[in-house]
């Protein structure tokens, strides 16, 4: 296998690690109250995990492997409405 390939996967946990770790300290500090004053950053948060999700998937053109559900009517990727659901 290549040894290039055999690195990526590292990128990819320091990645998931960089992203993970700082929802999970400010999601700990606010449930202990450490942060009064801050559950106004959680929305955003969120919003923004979103827009990047969607962003990146556009960017990359990752939707066209994206399997399709029809909801009320429109065919929206599943990945999208799992992530809705999910929420």
């Amino acid at each position: 296998m290549n040894h290039r390939r055999d690195l990526a996967i590292w990128g990819y946990a320091f990645g998931y690690f960089a992203c993970y770790a700082p929802y999970s300290a400010l999601t700990k500090a606010l449930s202990q109250g450490a942060l009064d004053g801050m559950t106004r950053v959680l929305p955003w948060s969120t919003l923004a995990s979103g827009v990047g999700m969607f962003l990146f998937l556009t960017a990359r053109g990752w939707w066209q492997y994206a399997s399709t559900r029809t909801v009320l009517g429109v065919r929206v990727p599943f990945s999208a409405t799992s992530s809705a659901c999910a929420s």
